[in-house]
């Protein structure tokens, strides 16, 4: 995520600590894990402006990243489909809005997966489809994250905070807000959000009227 985290310590379902780390976005940090002989983990942050520079002549590694690049490059150029509209995004000042492209994806997955409904955040899409024909990277500049499409039962009341999770930070910006494909939803803008978060912008609860 975007959250600034140098270090912190979770526990899962067994009790058992897990490090959670996160250096932001928009590389204004380096995120640094030092794995100890013991096994012990520790973790900073290092922000971009103390990088003075980064290590030069580097060969190999160099060598090793143009094969990879030219491999990729060939890949995604390689055609992938046709697209008789623009599927869109919106524009930069109202990304709250139903979609084309939040739709095409939704409906997508909702089809891929044999699912009631689908949904995807605003934050997963990064690039339109234009119309033409339409390569593997046109998709992977869409939808650039290695996220996995998951399909699992859920509760309706599950599914409600879901999508007041969403929109809560209506009418501003926000990457979290949901598309969806086989339901429809409005908000109503003269109710204050009723979502309660933990201090890292986790959910925990809905209090009060929808």
């Amino acid at each position: 995520s975007h959250s600034v985290i140098p270090h912190a310590i979770l526990y899962n379902r067994l009790g058992k600590p897990v490090l959670w780390t996160s250096s932001g976005a928009y590389f204004h940090a380096f995120g640094r894990l030092v794995i100890n002989a013991n096994g012990d983990m520790t973790s900073d942050l290092v922000p971009r402006d103390s990088v003075v520079a980064f290590a030069t002549g580097t060969t190999a590694v160099d060598d090793t990243l143009a094969v990879i690049r030219a491999e990729f490059d060939k890949q995604s150029q390689a055609w992938d489909g046709h697209s008789t509209v623009a599927l869109r995004r919106d524009d930069a000042t109202d990304r709250l809005v139903d979609c084309t492209l939040g739709n095409y994806f939704t409906d997508a997955f909702r089809t891929v997966a044999k699912a009631d409904i689908a949904v995807m955040n605003r934050g997963g899409m990064r690039a339109d489809l234009l119309q033409g024909d339409l390569t593997l990277g046109d998709f992977l500049a869409a939808a650039p994250f290695q996220n996995r499409l998951c399909l699992v039962e859920m509760k309706g009341q599950a599914l409600l905070d879901a999508l007041e999770m969403g929109c809560r930070y209506w009418p501003s910006l926000g990457g979290g807000f949901l598309y969806v494909s086989g339901l429809t939803y409005e908000i109503d803008p003269n109710v204050n959000s009723p979502v309660v978060t933990d201090e890292h912008g986790i959910f925990l609860r809905v209090v009060g009227k929808r």
